[in-house]
């Protein structure tokens, strides 16, 4: 846990209880928020009420300015009061100045029950590990916690929920090599991505440019599902349909809706459809590259890869397979005449359409 000979401290957080309080209570002593406002037992603005009732009002949040090392007699933490992100009271600086734990008074009223109060806490819990120090979140909205030297969170409240935390924390002296070259680590990265781009490499050998395709090429149509079961038997039949007699390869990730139970019989009456069961949300990328490795394994002259929730029509497989026969890679597109995109954000087809272009390069 701990080092240099420091003892344990006691700490409590109030959280919002319908009164507001918010306060630490050490043995002597108090702390500014970087707000600067100070802070001890006066009651706070009942914020959770308003929250639960979404009357927030969005008002422009600036980072506090940073304070100096307080010393709670006979302790020293740093606190600083962070509206939107609680990573900087474990810069390593804080430690190297004689901290030996962080409270970090978080208020997150303008995020509302959104996921960040939760990724706040999960920097706060990397901040502990990499400096060595209990973390000690305590929001005035959001969520509060006590977290150790390992990343473990001892207790906390849920986002906006009333109540108060008590915990035994061990204050720390040791140093981790995070705080002693943490500053360093940006500056060596980039030195060494420098050197292994200057370094000249050898080109590796390329393989030997594949042979023409018989006349009826094997092809193996890897079908990835996870939650599949609407759509994944009108995929495989269509399929099967087309004249090249492909043969298909099912890669289900322990669909929750049974989608593997589908497919199961299918494969028992015909021999082309094979299943292969993962466990759950394995990967769509794993599972093109379990489906490209059993192609290549067992001799097949091509490799399809098609989505089974329709978004890629069965019966463009033909076109697609003929082109096969010209070029090495074949790609389908969304953005020739006949294809289409619906309801996918602006990124997301920005980067659908760079990839499609890069593979033509």
């Amino acid at each position: 846990m701990g080092g240099g000979g420091s003892g344990p401290g006691r700490l409590e957080r109030s959280g919002d209880d319908g009164r507001g309080p918010a306060c630490h209570r050490g043995r002597r002593g108090s702390h500014r928020g970087g707000g600067g406002d100070e802070r001890s037992g006066r009651p706070a603005a009942n914020i959770g009420a308003r929250l639960r009732a979404r009357r927030i009002a969005h008002r422009p949040i600036r980072q506090g300015a940073p304070r100096p090392l307080r010393r709670v007699r006979p302790l020293a933490l740093q606190a600083r009061l962070d509206q939107r992100h609680p990573a900087d009271p474990g810069r390593p600086e804080f430690v190297r100045d004689g901290a030996i734990y962080l409270v970090v008074p978080v208020n997150n009223a303008s995020y509302g029950f959104t996921a960040a109060s939760d990724q706040h806490l999960q920097m706060s819990r990397m901040r502990a590990v990499e400096t060595g120090r209990w973390v000690v979140d305590a929001a005035v909205s959001g969520v509060s916690a006590f977290i150790d030297t390992h990343g473990q969170v001892l207790t906390r409240t849920g986002l906006f929920q009333p109540g108060i935390l008590r915990a035994q924390i061990r204050s720390s002296t040791a140093t981790t090599g995070f705080v002693r070259w943490g500053d360093w680590l940006p500056i060596l990265a980039i030195v060494l991505v420098v050197i292994l781009f200057l370094i000249p490499r050898r080109r590796p050998q390329l393989p030997a440019a594949p042979g023409p395709l018989p006349a009826s090429p094997r092809t193996l149509v890897v079908l990835p599902t996870f939650n599949e079961r609407d759509t994944i038997e009108r995929v495989i039949a269509g399929v099967l349909e087309r004249p090249e007699h492909p043969d298909v390869l099912v890669v289900d990730d322990s669909s929750p809706d049974g989608t593997a139970e589908l497919v199961r019989p299918i494969a028992g009456r015909d021999g082309r459809v094979r299943l292969l069961e993962r466990p759950p949300r394995s990967g769509l990328a794993s599972a093109y590259l379990v489906g490209f490795t059993t192609a290549i394994r067992e001799g097949y002259d091509l490799a399809v890869e098609m989505d089974s929730d329709l978004s890629h029509d069965p019966s463009e497989l033909s076109r697609l397979l003929d082109a096969a026969r010209q070029h090495d890679l074949t790609v389908g597109s969304r953005y020739v005449a006949g294809g289409s995109v619906t309801n996918w954000s602006r990124a997301r087809v920005a980067l659908s359409r760079g990839a499609n272009a890069y593979s033509r390069v």
